[in-house]
């Protein structure tokens, strides 16, 4: 509409106002167009409007079944007997007739006329980013159709104007040659001007004239073209809104059908609900929508004018209201998009296969993060040794030390509750693991939860103040707002320490509870396997079956007391220091015992590295290869002493002459001195490769899954 309008008044920045109301008027036609969202909306509002009424009859079949059932209750504990018991009792059991009955008609409309509406909305009303894809056609179609007709539209209005201005001119310019002949002072001279002036503002007005007519004429020419070319854009919404109307009926007969009880109850508002939806005419509808708004309406052709009125050139429009609109203020929706459960049993195998690359990827993630926090730890306390408090000037140590302590506590927490989350995932939903956990929501919520903490814990630096006059340097920073930091430093304790471990309580608790539910399933299957085995192969069965179910023992008690480990590591190294805060929060101390807090803070700081040991130190796969590096470092201690030993004279000759060897010579040199050690590396790759790996995949299962 906006482009229309600017090709249409490239001279006259005025905006452009419609003279009337009609559907063909430039921008006229967003009234159709948008007949196709309200529609969508319609739609929405009428899956609303049926579904609050299914939730209506069957809060009043409740509402009868506790009404039946309250007062028959009275009834059997009263002092009415005989025929009249019979009659009371008649009452409530036509109070249960008439529940049931509401009942069905709640199961009906959400079961069969509910979902039918979404279905058909979801065909009907395509959605695409930001709107309805139909309402985007068509009204891409409209504009095309009326973007030429208001170019030329355009020029018309333009050269309208242009003509009324040179004949409001030269009305004036005559004006002034009159009174000018009448005048004898006026000079010849100026007379002149002015009658120049009149021949001028004459050709000017039959200039503007000509193009005004020569204008007209194109629009008039291109008036039929226009107006088919408008007609069959409107008839195909027409179409559109004809199927609404046609399925709005069927779904609201379908919906009559549902509340129709009048074989059981007789209302007569049934009946007559009944006889108005029957009533219902699309076509009679579309017909009065198009005289009313739509092709068929009067439309005011531009036609040659004459000013009629010099001091106000411009048109004024007639001012016409619209009493009808399908809009309004409709903020409710549903939701048309199911979710399936997934439906599929994989084999326990499978599962541990899908989990052991996961969590061999978790586990070197955790040793980098390890050795970079500590690495970072490290820095910050060889820094904090060098930092030297001076006058007039804000240290790293009075003003970030405890922000930095803040943001890397929440970081580590936060690392080892998303970690849990991760196992979790594994334990209980292996198979939607892919699908939530990748490296793309992995690297968000890294990224996600390290700006929070950034952030949320900026509020630290900003309540101390430096104070340089004092004779201690751990004197010379001072709480500057003890209120806001008592407050704020609660709220940062609980966000940091607490939040994370009921997480990670509450996480450790259903991944246990699920690996002994899978125990005792795969102790039961295994029993179940072996008492149908032969009776030759008993022994051997019942042997193999004892041997899977205690590795499958060993493997969950492992995984059991390194998971309450690590809870207990949690509470036992980070709420000391916690709840001596706190105590001198209570207390209002302002004096700090330095060995307590030491060690408290120690404590604390042990935490981020004892949770990687404790998460690597129940897997077998770590435990093995720790071996392998020992025995290849002892393997190579040796053979370096035994070479050295037998070797001492030509070793040293090789090593006086080092510097007369080339590079090829050397390497060759290190090449044999290195070879019992290359062996003793291949014979334990070999080891490694023939290594059994689907026992040790159904072994240690549970301990790759977390």
């Amino acid at each position: 509409m906006d482009s229309i309008i600017s090709d249409k008044s490239n001279v006259d920045s005025d905006l452009y106002i419609p003279p009337t109301d009609s559907f063909w008027e430039i921008g006229k036609y967003s009234r159709v167009v948008k007949r196709c969202d309200d529609g969508n909306k319609l739609t929405t509002d009428l899956i609303s409007m049926i579904g609050e009424r299914a939730e209506l009859e069957k809060s009043f079949s409740k509402m009868l079944k506790s009404w039946s059932k309250k007062w028959s209750e009275y009834v059997a504990k009263s002092s009415e007997f005989g025929s009249m018991t019979s009659a009371w009792k008649a009452i409530m059991a036509e109070a249960d007739a008439t529940a049931e009955v509401h009942q069905n008609v709640h199961d009906d409309l959400q079961n069969d006329v509910i979902p039918s509406v979404k279905s058909w909305q979801k065909g009907k009303y395509v959605k695409s980013m930001m709107h309805v894809k139909s309402t985007k056609e068509f009204d891409e179609e409209f504009k095309r159709a009326q973007k030429p007709w208001a170019k030329l539209y355009g020029k018309v209005d333009k050269y309208k104007r242009e003509y009324h201005v040179a004949t409001k001119s030269l009305k004036t310019a005559e004006t002034q040659e009159n009174n000018s002949k009448l005048d004898s002072s006026v000079p010849q001279d100026q007379r002149a001007k002015i009658t120049e002036r009149v021949d001028r503002c004459r050709k000017e007005k039959e200039t503007a004239k000509t193009k005004y007519a020569e204008a007209l004429q194109d629009l008039n020419r291109a008036n039929p073209k226009y107006m088919d070319d408008m007609n069959d854009v409107f008839i195909r919404c027409q179409t559109f809104e004809r199927d609404r109307l046609v399925k709005f009926q069927e779904f609201l007969a379908n919906t009559e059908k549902c509340l129709d009880i009048s074989h059981r109850l007789k209302a007569p508002i049934v009946q007559q609900f009944s006889q108005t939806i029957e009533n219902c005419d699309p076509d009679k509808d579309l017909s009065w929508w198009s005289d009313t708004y739509g092709a068929t309406m009067k439309m005011n052709w531009p036609v040659f004018e004459e000013p009629t009125n010099l001091d106000h050139c411009h048109h004024q429009p007639q001012s016409q209201h619209n009493y009808f609109s399908y809009s309004g203020d409709l903020s409710l929706g549903y939701d048309i998009c199911y979710r399936r459960p997934l439906a599929q049993i994989v084999s326990q195998t499978n599962a541990a296969v899908l989990v052991v690359d996961s969590y061999a990827t978790i586990r070197r993630s955790m040793r980098r993060t390890a050795a970079v926090v500590t690495r970072i730890r490290r820095d910050l306390a060889k820094r904090e040794k060098k930092l030297i408090f001076s006058r007039n000037k804000i240290t790293y140590l009075t003003h970030f030390h405890g922000y930095f302590d803040l943001l890397f506590a929440a970081v580590s927490g936060y690392s080892v509750v998303f970690i849990s989350v991760e196992r979790w995932f594994s334990i209980w939903k292996p198979f939607e693991k892919s699908k939530y956990v990748t490296f793309k929501s992995t690297l968000i919520t890294v990224i996600s939860y390290i700006l929070i903490s950034i952030f949320g814990f900026s509020w630290f630096p900003f309540t101390l103040n430096y104070n340089p006059d004092q004779p201690k340097p751990e004197d010379t920073c001072e709480l500057l707002r003890p209120t806001v930091y008592k407050i704020l430093g609660t709220i940062s304790v609980i966000f940091t320490y607490i939040v994370p471990f009921f997480f990670l309580g509450v996480l450790n608790i259903l991944i246990v509870y699920r690996l002994h539910a899978r125990q005792n399933t795969v102790i039961q299957r295994s029993l179940m396997q072996s008492s149908s085995t032969f009776t030759n192969d008993s022994s051997f069965g019942s042997s193999s079956t004892r041997k899977r179910q205690q590795r499958q023992r060993n493997t969950d008690r492992n995984i059991t007391l390194m998971l309450i480990a690590v809870a207990i590591a949690f509470m036992v190294m980070i709420f000391p220091y916690q709840i001596y805060w706190f105590y001198m929060q209570i207390r209002r101390l302002t004096v700090q015992n330095i060995t307590l807090v030491t060690l408290t803070q120690t404590f604390r700081y042990l935490n981020c590295c004892c949770n990687f040991f404790l998460y690597s130190a129940t897997s077998s796969l770590f435990r093995r290869e720790l071996r392998e590096i020992f025995q290849l470092t002892h393997s190579l201690k040796s053979n370096q002493s035994i070479n050295i030993n037998d070797d001492k004279r030509p070793r040293r000759v090789s090593s006086l002459a080092l510097g007369s060897l080339d590079k090829n010579q050397i390497l060759a040199e290190r090449r044999n001195l290195l070879s019992p050690v290359s062996k003793q590396a291949s014979l334990t790759k070999t080891t490694v490769e023939h290594f059994n790996f689907s026992d040790t995949i159904n072994g240690n299962m549970a301990s790759c899954k977390t």
